[in-house]
C-alpha cells in the first residue's frame, strides 16, 4: 500500500525449537507496479529427522541433526498485470547442521555453508488469497543460485515448478482442489547439494500420512487432489489423496514408483485466511495425525 507494512513473530516450543521471522514490506513505487520486502529468520531446530537419501530409505534408519539457520534478505517484486508478476530475489545465509545422535557409528557430518543466494521466479496468480483460497489457480516458477560464500564444496542451483487449481462447486460450498510441484537441484563438478537441502517429502505439506522428511533426493515431485465442503461457518471438512516421488534426477522422477497417502481434514479459517488444520492421514507406514496452522496449498 502507501505506508509500508512491518511483520514479526516468534514461536517456541516444549522441544526446544525457535523461530523469528521478521518483514519489512515497503511503500509500493514505481506506479503502484513495483514493491520491495526486506527480512530476516533465525530459526533453531535441535532434532530434524533424517532417514537417508533416495527412494529407497528405510524408515529403521531413522536419525537426527541440529540444525540451525540466519538469514537476510530482499525481495523485488513487478506486478505486471492484476494476475501476473515477476521479480528477484538476494539473501545471504548462515547455515550449521551437526549430528545429534552421538551413539551412531557413523555420524553425519558437521557442515557449516554461508551462501550468497540469487534467485528470479514467475507467477500467474488468480487466487483471491494465498492463505484460504477457494477459486482460481497459480502457476509459478522459480529459480535459485546458491553461491557458498565460505568455500565452493556446496555450490548448487535449484528449480522449482508449481501448479495449483481451485475449482468451486455448488456456489463455492465445496471445492475440488488440485496440485502438481516439483523441483530440481543440480551440481557441478566437485560440488554436492548438502543432505538438509535436498528437496524432500513427508509431513502436512507434502505427501501427507508420511513423517516430515522422510524422503530427500536431488529431484521430487508431488501431486495432490482435495475434495472440500463447508460444514459450518469458517469451517470445512475435506477428503484428500497425495502421491509423491525422489530421484537423483529429475529426468529420473517418471520412472520411480509412487508413494501415496490419503485421509480426512478439519480446518477453521476466516474468509482470507487458514487458522488451523487438523488431518489424519495413511500411507503404507501407519496412520498419522497433522497439525498445522497454513493450508495444504
Amino acid at each position: 500500500g502507501d505506508t509500508g507494512l512491518f511483520t514479526a513473530h516468534a514461536a517456541w516450543s516444549a522441544r526446544n525449537y525457535g523461530a523469528v521471522v521478521a518483514n519489512l514490506t515497503l511503500p509500493e513505487f514505481g506506479a503502484r507496479r513495483l514493491r520491495l520486502d526486506v527480512g530476516g529468520k533465525r530459526l533453531h531446530a535441535p532434532g530434524v529427522a533424517f532417514f537417508g537419501i533416495g527412494p529407497d530409505s528405510s524408515r529403521a534408519a531413522r536419525r537426527t541433526f541440529g540444525y540451525d539457520e540466519l538469514a537476510v534478505g530482499a525481495t523485488m517484486t513487478a506486478r505486471l498485470s492484476r494476475a501476473v508478476m515477476a521479480g528477484g530475489q538476494l539473501d545471504y545465509l548462515t547455515l550449521r547442521a551437526d549430528d545429534a545422535d552421538t551413539t551412531t557409528a557413523r555420524p553425519l557430518p558437521s557442515l557449516a555453508p554461508d551462501y550468497y543466494r540469487l534467485g528470479a521466479f514467475a507467477a500467474i496468480d488468480t487466487r483471491t488469497s494465498a492463505a484460504y483460497a477457494r477459486d482460481g489457480g497459480l502457476l509459478r516458477a522459480a529459480y535459485s543460485d546458491y553461491r557458498q560464500a565460505n568455500g565452493r564444496s556446496f555450490s548448487f542451483r535449484r528449480v522449482d515448478a508449481d501448479v495449483r487449481r481451485f475449482v468451486p462447486l455448488n456456489g463455492e460450498s465445496q471445492v475440488v482442489a488440485l496440485r502438481a510441484s516439483a523441483s530440481g537441484t543440480f551440481a557441478g563438478a566437485g560440488t554436492e547439494v548438502p543432505f538438509f537441502l535436498l528437496p524432500e517429502l513427508g509431513g502436512p505439506r507434502a505427501l501427507r500420512g508420511y513423517s516430515s522428511w522422510r524422503f530427500r533426493d536431488r529431484a521430487r515431485l508431488v501431486l495432490s487432489a482435495e475434495y472440500r465442503w463447508t460444514a459450518g461457518p469458517l469451517v470445512d471438512m475435506s477428503v484428500f489423496a497425495d502421491a509423491g516421488a525422489v530421484a537423483p534426477r529429475v529426468t529420473a522422477l517418471t520412472s520411480e514408483p509412487l508413494r501415496t497417502s490419503y485421509g480426512v481434514g478439519f480446518t477453521v479459517h476466516t474468509p482470507s485466511s487458514t487458522l488451523t488444520r487438523l488431518e489424519i492421514a495413511r500411507s503404507r507406514e501407519g496412520l498419522g495425525l497433522l497439525v498445522s496452522f497454513g493450508p495444504s496449498f
